[in-house]
């Protein structure tokens, strides 16, 4: 399912005033939206441009447009911030803006290339400064991909339902029976729900039997989910409202994942899938003389904070030094990095692997200087002190 934003066209038209370069591409899209259903004075859209610019009392959403603003009024232009209909691939598009927005800051020359390429083998950014080049793919894994879009897809459905109704809701995942046939303790588990939720399709099915019983009037929603032993808790509250001119709708509570030792995931995916984005070697279909990037946005990681924890930093160096060493394929240097995110730890790249070309000069250019960035091996650099 497409999810449609609602919002109110006046108050985005009026804040599109302050950035003439955005209101540029979109203006168009805002005409093109529907009416809504429910609620007189919104439209709707299922362009995810809308759900960032019609909340803009959020201070990092505001950061946001900015930053698109700015890109585009320096010359880089990604088309997917202001056209997609897909939440997937705007995530990855805003992953690129934070990388392009850092080496702005930097004075570098940048240039995208997602408005002319016609392959998945080209690189997102190509950047230039002091006479390098630098050709960079920029990666945003998540800890398990379909649980966290589906999750995402849930909320974002009840943020936006064209239903006549207000209420702030919860939204919980469990297991249907506690025990097995053995009297075991059974736990859910999120390996197996990623498994059986790869496509779209089928966590859409899911959102829309939940939307439908909202619709028909039930508070308390349970979806079970028998062959992974699974249920999905959705409950609302009503909150009062006199014109219903407007929807009102709040979290109450949401789902997270806990329980999982940092080094084992960040082992699963160094093993599972930033093995296989290295060897897909996209930077290696730019021709010419150019150092080839690949920036992990580590920024959606659950375990974001043990990054600038100097033990798992440890422990996340001699994983990559068992699974990766020499193995970097067309990449010159693999960095991971905050992207934007906010952390005690001010230098945003705490993990760098290179290979032995790539001198401390054009890590510095790259990211910054920063002397606490030792190396544990010739091949790979962590924060220490950290």
């Amino acid at each position: 399912m497409n999810i449609k934003y609602l919002f109110n066209a006046s108050k985005i038209n009026k804040t599109l005033n302050n950035y003439p370069n955005l209101k540029h591409e979109i203006t168009r899209y805002i005409e093109q939206a529907e009416s809504s259903n429910a609620f007189p004075k919104l439209k709707k859209s299922g362009r995810e441009i809308f759900r960032i610019l019609s909340n803009q009392h959020y201070s990092h959403l505001v950061q946001l447009i900015n930053i698109i603003e700015k890109s585009l009024k320096n010359g880089w232009d990604q088309p997917i911030l202001y056209k997609t209909k897909n939440h997937i691939r705007f995530g990855s598009a805003v992953s690129e803006l934070f990388v392009v927005n850092s080496l702005l800051n930097k004075g570098f020359n940048i240039k995208g290339f997602d408005a002319i390429k016609n392959s998945d083998f080209i690189p997102d950014i190509y950047a230039e400064k002091n006479y390098e080049t630098f050709s960079i793919e920029v990666y945003c894994p998540r800890d398990w991909g379909p649980l966290n879009y589906f999750i995402d897809e849930l909320r974002l459905s009840l943020l936006n339902l064209d239903f006549p109704i207000n209420y702030k809701y919860s939204i919980n995942i469990d297991t249907i029976n506690d025990f097995n046939s053995e009297g075991a303790l059974q736990n859910f588990n999120p390996w197996k729900f990623t498994e059986k939720f790869q496509s779209h399709k089928k966590r859409s099915k899911v959102i829309k039997n939940i939307l439908s019983k909202i619709k028909n009037g039930q508070k308390n929603i349970d979806y079970e989910i028998d062959e992974i032993n699974t249920l999905v808790k959705v409950s609302l509250d009503d909150i009062p409202n006199d014109n219903n001119l407007y929807p009102i709708r709040r979290t109450s509570s949401s789902f997270s994942l806990t329980g999982y030792a940092p080094d084992y995931m960040f082992e699963h995916l160094i093993k599972r899938r930033i093995r296989s984005k290295i060897n897909k070697e996209q930077s290696e279909a730019l021709p010419g003389e150019h150092i080839n990037v690949l920036i992990i946005d580590i920024s959606k990681l659950g375990y974001t904070h043990s990054f600038s924890n100097y033990y798992y930093l440890k422990k996340f160096g001699e994983i990559i030094k068992q699974n990766l060493s020499g193995e970097l394929a067309s990449f010159d240097l693999v960095a991971f990095d905050y992207n934007g995110k906010e952390l005690k730890n001010s230098y945003p790249v705490p993990i760098i692997i290179k290979k032995s070309n790539i001198s401390r000069k054009t890590i510095n250019l790259l990211f910054g200087k920063n002397e606490l960035l030792k190396p544990i091996s010739d091949e790979i650099l962590i924060l220490h002190g950290v």
